[in-house]
C-alpha cells in the first residue's frame, strides 16, 4: 500500500481547491478587519485543518480571524479544511499551506516514517476519540467486530491508526478482520450507521456528541491511555520555525486567545461561529435543536480542551518533550509507529522561552470580552486583550 505522505513527499502535488469554495460560501464575517485599515496588506498566513466538521466547537483554530488575534499579531490569517490529518500534512510539505491542525498519530507517522521535519506548535486536547455502536446492537464485545464495517470521516483521519492500534492490540488484525469505509462527517456519518451501511463509527468526541444530540445511544471502545495524550495540535515545519518564528509565536498566541475565549463563554463563539461561517451551522431541526447541538459539541470539546491545558501545566498549548514521549510508546506498542526518535524533544517546537511567550497575554481582558454583551470584535478587542510584555 502506497504511503500516502511519502507520495508527496517524492512528487509535487496537483494543483488543488484549498477550501476556497467553503470559505467563499461561509462569506468569511472576519470582524479583526476593524482593527487595521483596509489599506494594510498584511502578510497572509494559511491553516489546513484536518477535519471535515469545521464547527463551532473547533474556536481554537476558527476564532482567531474571526476575532481578529491574528491581524492585531501582524498576519492575515485564514483556517480552512484539508480534509484529514494525512491531506492536512501533504499540503503542508508540498508548500501550500504555511501551518496545519492535525492529530498526534499521523503527525508523529510522518516525523518517524517520512522524515518530515514537523514540529508541534500547540496542543489543543487531549486524544478523546471513541469507537461507538448502537447501544442496542449486537455488539458487546472487541471480539464481535471481526467481520465489520466501520465508518471513518476519512481513511486519511487522524482516528484510523489509533482504530487499527486499539485492535491490533487486541488480538484482531485491521487489515484482514475489518473493514474501513469513508463515511463524511456529521448527519452523513450517522446516516450510515442509523442504515446498517457500517456497524459502527470511529469519531472524536465532540462529533460523537453530536450523534447523540439526535437521539443515539452508544456503546464505547476505546484505549483509556489515549485521554492521558496530546492529539489536536497546530503544527509546522522546522524551516518555518528557523525562517520566522515571530510568525509561529503570533499564530500560536492568537489560538491561545481563542482558547481561552471558548473557554470563558461557549455560547459568545456559537453566535460569532454561525454569523462568520454560516454554511457549518448545523441544519437539522429548529433554531433550538441546533443551538443544543451545538452546546452539547462544545461541551465535548472543552472537555479535552481542559485536559490537554491540565496536561500543559496549566499553560495553552503547551507540550514537551516528556508527552511526546510517552505518546510514542504507546504509538510503538500498538504498532502505529516501527521505530521512534532518540530525541523526542524534536517533535516540538524549538523557541526559547516559545509557551511563556505565547501566553504572555492579558487573560483578563479576553475573558471580559467572552461574554454576550459584546459580539463585536475590533479596534475594542485588539486593544484591551493585547499582549502583555
Amino acid at each position: 500500500m502506497t504511503d500516502p505522505i511519502a507520495s508527496v513527499l517524492n512528487h509535487s502535488l496537483s494543483r488543488r481547491r484549498l477550501g476556497a469554495a467553503a470559505l467563499a460560501g461561509a462569506g468569511l464575517w472576519n470582524f479583526g478587519a476593524l482593527a487595521q485599515p483596509a489599506a494594510a496588506a498584511l502578510p497572509k498566513v494559511k491553516v489546513g485543518v484536518g477535519s471535515l466538521a469545521l464547527d463551532a466547537a473547533m474556536a481554537y483554530v476558527m476564532m482567531p480571524p474571526v476575532l481578529g488575534y491574528w491581524r492585531s499579531e501582524g498576519y492575515d490569517g485564514e483556517s480552512f479544511s484539508a480534509q484529514s490529518s494525512v491531506q492536512a500534512i501533504q499540503l503542508l510539505a508540498a508548500g501550500k499551506v504555511d501551518f496545519i491542525q492535525v492529530n498526534s498519530a499521523p503527525m508523529v507517522q510522518a516525523v518517524i516514517r517520512n522524515k518530515l521535519p514537523l514540529r508541534a506548535v500547540m496542543v489543543s486536547k487531549v486524544i478523546d476519540w471513541s469507537l461507538i455502536t448502537p447501544e442496542a446492537g449486537p455488539i458487546k464485545t472487541l471480539a464481535d467486530w471481526k467481520g465489520k464495517l466501520i465508518g471513518v470521516p476519512a481513511l486519511g483521519a487522524g482516528g484510523v491508526p489509533l482504530l487499527e492500534s486499539y485492535f491490533q492490540a487486541n488480538g484482531i488484525d485491521p487489515k484482514k478482520d475489518i473493514t474501513l469505509v469513508a463515511v463524511g462527517a456529521g448527519p452523513a456519518a450517522l446516516a450510515a450507521l442509523n442504515a446498517g451501511r457500517v456497524q459502527g463509527l470511529m469519531f472524536w468526541a465532540s462529533a460523537i456528541a453530536g450523534f447523540e444530540a439526535m437521539g443515539g445511544k452508544y456503546r464505547y471502545f476505546f484505549n483509556p491511555e489515549w485521554r492521558r495524550n496530546p492529539d489536536y495540535m497546530l503544527a509546522t515545519l522546522q524551516s518555518t520555525i528557523d525562517s520566522n518564528p515571530r510568525m509561529v509565536e503570533a499564530v500560536a498566541r492568537g489560538v491561545a486567545k481563542a482558547s481561552l475565549y471558548a473557554m470563558t463563554n461557549p455560547d459568545c463563539v456559537r453566535q460569532l461561529h454561525w454569523k462568520a461561517y454560516p454554511t457549518h451551522r448545523p441544519t437539522a431541526g429548529d433554531e433550538a435543536a441546533q443551538i443544543s447541538l451545538e452546546e452539547l459539541r462544545m461541551k465535548a470539546e472543552r472537555a479535552g480542551m481542559q485536559a490537554a491545558l491540565d496536561l500543559g501545566g496549566g499553560k495553552w498549548g503547551r507540550v514537551t518533550g516528556e508527552h511526546f514521549s510517552r505518546l510514542q510508546d504507546l504509538l510503538l506498542e500498538s504498532k502505529v509507529i516501527e521505530s521512534r526518535l532518540a530525541n523526542p524533544e524534536e517533535f516540538v517546537v524549538n523557541i526559547p522561552g516559545f509557551f511563556d511567550k505565547v501566553n504572555a497575554f492579558d487573560h483578563d481582558a479576553v475573558a471580559r470580552l467572552a461574554h454576550p454583551g459584546v459580539l463585536v470584535a475590533g479596534v475594542h478587542l485588539v486593544e484591551e486583550a493585547g499582549n502583555v510584555d
